[in-house]
């Protein structure tokens, strides 16, 4: 009887077979690694929680946080200028403008500083003040005239600001009794900021605490210290002689 082979009864597979089967096994393994990792990038792609910054923003950040980094580390400058460095002509400034203004004491100033006094020193005893630079800086910004105005729009003897003079619960600036009380909580407040340095606080009181605020930064005098000297000549002479006119043999400042 002859031999009928059956499928179930197969040959081995040859060498020839065993590689190609080999070969498909791999190809297909990295064919389903291949879809497998371009799946995953695509879903962490379109994640919102993972935003992809582009160079030029990534380079911008970190510049930013260098020049943040410098300014943490950037040393305190103090300003240390003494009130005497007013009298010194070390460290002037070299384009100081200069307002010329005669202070001289006549016989209707001396009237009017000696009524204004009162007002003066009530003002200055609240605030711990002088009652002699008060009146110094009437007698510097308006001469001692009540009606006086500037072109900025600063009125009455102690040349007042009308925003100022309100913040400071005076909203009669040309009044003595209302403007001499108010001008010296503004001195000092200017006082408190400048750390008690009276020639700052003077020219900021003339020119505005934003500019002075410049040179105090720098460690430089303001550029109006003129004001400061001429407030204190006016004061020098006040506590020396007082609201009295000027003789004829005196000379007149």
């Amino acid at each position: 009887m002859p031999f009928v082979s059956s499928p179930l009864c197969t040959r081995p597979p040859d060498r020839r077979q065993r590689g190609l089967h080999r070969r498909a096994v791999v190809l297909g393994t990295l064919g389903v690694t291949f879809f497998l990792g371009c799946g995953s990038a695509q879903t962490s792609r379109n994640r919102p929680d993972r935003p992809i910054k582009s160079a030029s923003k990534a380079r911008a950040s970190s510049l930013a946080r260098t020049r943040i980094a410098a300014r943490s580390t950037r040393p305190s400058r103090l300003p240390t200028v003494d009130d005497s460095a007013v009298l010194s002509p070390v460290g002037r400034p070299k384009r100081a403008r200069h307002k010329p203004m005669a202070l001289s004491m006549t016989p209707s100033r001396a009237k009017i500083c000696r009524s204004w006094k009162q007002h003066a020193r009530r003002a200055a005893r609240r605030q711990n003040l002088a009652p002699e630079l008060l009146l110094a800086i009437a007698w510097v910004e308006s001469g001692f005239r009540a009606g006086a105005r500037s072109s900025a729009g600063a009125q009455g003897p102690l040349q007042l600001m009308p925003r100022t003079s309100r913040a400071f619960g005076c909203y009669a600036p040309r009044d003595p009794s209302c403007a001499f009380p108010a001008a010296a909580a503004l001195m000092q407040r200017l006082l408190r900021r400048f750390d008690g340095k009276m020639v700052y606080a003077l020219c900021a009181y003339n020119a505005g605490a934003g500019r002075v605020r410049q040179a105090w930064r720098k460690r430089r005098l303001p550029f109006n210290i003129w004001y400061a000297e001429r407030v204190f000549a006016a004061q020098a002479r006040l506590r020396r002689r007082g609201c009295v006119q000027d003789t004829k043999g005196r000379e007149k400042r």
